[in-house]
């Protein structure tokens, strides 16, 4: 009887949860009308990480709290609000990076450590943007150790090839005598794109790799290759491209439209 009464609560426990997690992911589904849902989510999946004992399950909570929470900072207007949530960011996901980075057991955790160091990087990429490139030059070998482990892992994909997106805006945004480099940053978000093509083959399913080679193109001074993808991309049904980004994909169309005005597309 009483085996039979914890069972009854263990698979309570889990029910539990599972409902818990789908109301944070409805949540977070709806960032899009409004940020606070995303930051909603972001709290719950911090709470539901904290109380999950499985290591696999509380290390894909974190990194679902560090996308929800990069989400957030991005809308933040502040800069001080930004890194304040980006650190935030960075750290939740170094959470998920702790639990995993020496002890995965399957193929679904070696993709949850990348996703953990992609979103590590991407959370310390904003936080660098908001304190300055110049005055966040010490933590850029932070960020290569980052994807170079996405590499490692044999996992480049991960998030349409989320490492090459972040190395090739980095080597964009870099001056010249702290390694930036145009070519080497041309050559990783051509390859992003290549590798994530959409389904009528002229850009990629992920608006940022589109824009980041835009700007890269024009800074390269190859305007009309760069007119041509922000074009391409502004002609797409933002809900045919990745179903996951729909509110993002919007938002960088809108962008994508203010580049080709400023580019003279």
């Amino acid at each position: 009887m009483r085996k039979l009464l914890m069972v009854a609560a263990m698979t309570m426990t889990f029910n539990v949860m599972a409902n818990d997690v789908d109301t944070a992911d409805q949540m977070f589904a709806e960032r899009g009308e409004a940020v606070a849902n995303a930051q909603k989510a972001a709290d719950l999946y911090g709470q539901l990480a904290a109380a999950a004992s499985e290591k696999g399950e509380k290390a894909v909570l974190f990194v679902k709290q560090s996308a929800a929470t990069y989400f957030v900072g991005t809308k933040a207007k502040d800069d001080k609000v930004k890194m304040k949530l980006h650190e935030a960011g960075y750290n939740q996901a170094q959470k998920a990076v702790d639990l995993l980075k020496d002890n995965t057991d399957d193929f679904d955790q070696e993709e949850t450590l990348a996703k953990s160091y992609f979103y590590y990087g991407a959370n310390l990429g904003k936080y660098g943007e908001a304190k300055g490139i110049i005055a966040s030059l010490s933590r850029v070998s932070e960020l290569k150790a980052n994807m170079q482990a996405i590499s490692d892992l044999g996992m480049e994909n991960v998030e349409e090839y989320g490492a090459n997106r972040i190395l090739g805006r980095l080597y964009f945004k870099l001056p010249g005598f702290a390694g930036g480099d145009d070519d080497k940053s041309e050559r990783l978000l051509k390859e992003a794109v290549e590798n994530t093509l959409s389904d009528d083959g002229t850009v990629s399913v992920h608006g940022l790799n589109n824009l980041y080679l835009a700007d890269t193109l024009k800074k390269n001074k190859k305007k009309t290759e760069a007119c041509k993808i922000l074009k391409n991309f502004m002609k797409q049904d933002a809900e045919t491209l990745l179903e996951t980004r729909i509110p993002e994909t919007k938002e960088e169309q809108t962008e994508a439209a203010a580049m080709a005005k400023d580019f003279g597309c």
